[in-house]
């Protein structure tokens, strides 16, 4: 009987053993479950609070991103590969109107990559108008922009304020000031400037993606394209910047060549990837 009786008391440990065993198991699982969810909703909270997203926008920015063409004829190629590598400028003309597509995060992106390629035009149009259409823009935006340009062609005061405003949407207070102080005086020299440091401390601001990755940006497509027709004969939709092709000389050269420029109180300034990257998310944001 008392071998019994141990036997029936040793199988009752075992079984009590088991049942704590199988409690812990689940009450470990429910607190890392717990834990996860907790670490998921810190990281979260973290990136609406402006931590950088590098890994993220990579992501949403992978290999197909955005595409570059310059064609509406079909078979419609990408050149986005030759334009990081091998163009030497942006090309608007008869037959050739360059548009990027994609998320707008992406798009400033891609720009970037060849801040200072010029934008030519042919040679025949010099003192003609170059538009840049974008296809989906913000009321606040285009109403800024008709206001800084006030219909005319695009001009180094009129982008020193979109500057401004863009820098007001994308960086902290502090650097926001900094933008205004550079624009509060436009010219050639600080206008570009202005921009580079523009391009450079949304990279750095603490408010980068709050605003960068909102569902605008990052949530919706759009594209913008040049070309050397009348947008509103053609029936384009979307806001459109009147630029000016003018002859210049080409950097580090003596070759003339026409290019597609902001009006400017000196001499008018060739437009470059960095002013295109600047523009369309400033109307587009």
């Amino acid at each position: 009987w008392k071998t019994s009786s141990c036997t029936v008391q040793s199988r009752l440990q075992a079984m009590l053993c088991f049942a704590n065993f199988w409690f812990l198991s689940l009450l470990f699982s429910f607190t890392a479950a717990a834990r996860l969810e907790e670490q998921q909703d810190l990281h979260e909270g973290r990136l609406h609070q402006g931590m950088h997203l590098d890994e993220n926008e990579t992501v949403l920015c992978g290999s197909s991103a955005v595409q570059i063409t310059t064609s509406w004829v079909l078979p419609v190629l990408d050149l986005t590969g030759p334009f990081e590598s091998t163009w030497r400028a942006i090309p608007v003309s008869v037959t050739d109107e360059f548009k990027i597509s994609g998320y707008l995060l992406c798009i400033r992106n891609e720009l970037m990559k060849r801040p200072d390629l010029p934008v030519v035009c042919p040679a025949a149009n010099i003192g003609q108008p170059v538009h840049l259409v974008v296809q989906t823009v913000a009321r606040p935006a285009h109403e800024l922009y008709l206001k800084a340009f006030a219909g005319a062609f695009a001009n180094v005061g009129g982008f020193a304020t979109l500057a401004t405003q863009a820098a007001s949407m994308f960086l902290s207070t502090a650097g926001a000031a900094a933008i205004a102080s550079l624009a509060a005086n436009p010219s050639d020299f600080n206008l570009d400037a202005l921009i580079s440091t523009l391009m450079e401390k949304m990279d750095h601001s603490s408010t980068k993606v709050v605003k960068l990755y909102s569902d605008r940006l990052a949530g919706a497509r759009n594209s913008a394209f040049l070309t050397l027709s009348d947008p509103t004969r053609k029936g384009f939709a979307g806001g459109v910047v009147k630029f000016k092709c003018t002859e210049g000389v080409a950097p580090g050269t003596q070759h003339s060549r026409a290019y597609v420029t902001l009006e400017s109180r000196d001499e008018n300034l060739p437009i470059t990837a960095k002013h295109l990257a600047l523009l369309i998310i400033s109307l587009a944001a």
